[in-house]
């Protein structure tokens, strides 16, 4: 039976404080629900008009059923044309009429789970699912013409007919040609397996400051782990965490010294590697995390975080910047330092984030990585995030107060976070690691990724492609003084170096959409990276 999932997404209210030159409303169609066959979630991305369906991957995507479709506004074109039976192996175009046409394309994304196992089987089989060809290595004792697989997954579960029964099959020693054949689909796929001259082998090692990943492959069904120590020492010790996916293992070791040589091997059974060395790397803090030099450096009417008068090469030069530059205009600025601390660590003073009404629009205290890029007019402006940095640290620390006000402005905000006025406002703090290319996100060579805030296709992905490691705190409630907050950074990625790194200050969290509280405040002091 196919399943049928509802999707359900939040209707976008009517916005106050909004300014549209327009003789009509700028409205765009928002999806109220949808009923399709085989779907078991979407991604709505309305900068692009896109609405992706993620797929079960027994469902055919020649024939998907879309059983309804409702919108949260009038629709004045028939929407005939998209309930029905479509082929969605190429993406759907929707034609739509508000006051204005509208275009969205939905696209069917079907991921296919497949696999193989064998006997005495080295590290994880290589399946290329564009040439459709399965690589497995085996231990080097093991025959080619006697070769057991334990499993094999190369289309749709239960769907899925094979020209060829692997597990009776046991002579390896040519490729073996498979006809795999699913819905109206038929592929030839070729199954390589090969001996290792080796059972366990290193494939890439990533030391951080105070820990070290190693990517290995050893033989399935034995003991495999890994162990260190520190150079010139005796006593080895065992990674102190294992994932291990059949042959395949990652082994993390903690709590290391930055800027030390270990020497280190990886086992299966009784079988080890040569005995290699790494050097954890270093640790550093972000420029002025006490936010103690200011100067007016940029703007004899506003403070700037940094003073090129200073002895110290690392302040006399922008590393942090705010919405000071873009609120001038109006004589108003909303981010400046005051002598406000408890039990610093860094001097005497932290710095205040004060959102405020400014003349037409809402301006949020902010404080971030970057450069202000310019103003769009009086529609808004651009944000270059991010500052040159390769390290890897695994947490983030800052000491913060929070004043929150209610919603008072409301000029948008995404589809999936609705707010009201009267709403209690949320300031946010993130810090995100990445290899932003500025070629690519179109801010500059150290502020790579740039934010338009008239623009929603650059609003910034904590979960794009580049993102190395992210994490965030968020609060919809006064602190009611001082308190200590601890950001863990969560890693996707454990062995690729960053190249920049973003650290975002906000008191109020839907400030890029010009939507908040004049009443938040926001205070922080002591940032600190822990490795």
């Amino acid at each position: 039976m196919k399943r049928l999932f509802t999707l359900l997404l939040v209707a976008l209210s009517v916005s106050a404080c909004f300014e549209n030159d327009m003789p009509f409303p700028l409205v765009r169609p928002t999806l109220s629900s949808i009923e399709v066959d085989g779907a078991l979630s979407y991604e709505f991305d309305y900068a692009n008009s896109t609405l992706t369906l993620m797929m079960d991957e027994t469902q055919d995507l020649t024939r998907v059923n879309i059983r309804s479709i409702t919108f949260g506004e009038e629709i004045t074109r028939p929407l005939s044309d998209i309930v029905g039976v479509h082929d969605l192996t190429s993406p759907l175009s929707v034609s739509l009429r508000t006051y204005q046409d509208h275009i969205w394309k939905i696209v069917a994304v079907q991921t296919i789970e497949r696999f193989i196992s064998v006997k005495n089987q080295v590290g994880r089989a290589t399946i290329d699912e564009t040439n459709h060809r399965v690589l497995v290595t085996v231990s080097k004792t093991t025959s080619l013409s006697y070769v057991t697989v334990d499993s094999l997954k190369l289309g749709p579960r239960d769907i899925t007919a094979y020209s060829l029964d692997l597990k009776k099959l046991h002579d390896y020693q040519e490729p073996v040609e498979l006809s795999v054949r699913y819905h109206d689909i038929e592929q030839l796929w070729h199954i390589y397996i090969e001996q290792s001259d080796k059972n366990i082998i290193i494939n890439r090692i990533s030391p951080w400051s105070g820990c070290t990943w190693i990517d290995a492959s050893g033989l399935a069904g034995n003991a495999n782990g890994a162990r260190c120590r520190v150079k010139g020492e005796e006593l080895w010790r065992e990674a102190d965490s294992l994932v291990v996916d059949g042959g395949a293992f990652y082994a993390c070791f903690d709590s290391l010294s930055p800027l030390t040589c270990y020497e280190y091997l990886a086992y299966t059974g009784e079988e080890e590697t040569e005995v290699e060395e790494f050097t954890t790397e270093g640790v550093g803090q972000l420029p002025n995390r006490g936010f103690e030099t200011f100067a007016y450096a940029e703007s004899d009417k506003y403070y700037s975080f940094y003073d090129p008068a200073s002895a110290n090469d690392s302040l006399k030069t922008k590393w942090w910047d705010n919405g000071n530059e873009g609120t001038a205009i109006a004589s108003t600025y909303i981010t400046y330092p005051v002598e406000d601390v408890l039990d610093s660590l860094t001097g005497a003073y932290s710095v205040k984030l004060e959102s405020a009404n400014v003349i037409i629009k809402f301006a949020c205290g902010n404080l971030y990585s970057g450069e202000f890029a310019g103003l769009e007019g009086t529609k808004g402006g651009r944000v270059n995030y991010g500052r040159p940095f390769t390290l890897r640290p695994q947490k983030f620390i800052c000491k913060m107060k929070y004043v929150c006000g209610n919603i008072d402005c409301i000029d948008g905000f995404p589809p999936d976070r609705p707010v009201q006025l009267g709403d209690p406002d949320e300031c946010k703090i993130f810090v995100a690691l990445g290899t932003w290319d500025y070629k690519k996100y179109g801010g500059s060579k150290d502020c790579p990724v740039q934010v338009n805030t008239t623009d929603d296709k650059t609003r910034f992905n904590p979960y794009g492609e580049s993102v190395i490691a992210y994490g965030e705190y968020a609060s919809k409630k006064s602190s009611g003084g001082w308190q200590t907050i601890e950001i863990p950074l969560i890693y996707q990625d454990y062995f690729t170096t960053p190249t920049h790194i973003i650290v975002s200050f906000a008191a109020s969290a839907l400030g890029d959409y010009f939507t908040g509280s004049s009443g938040s405040r926001l205070w922080v002091d002591d940032v600190e990276l822990v490795y």
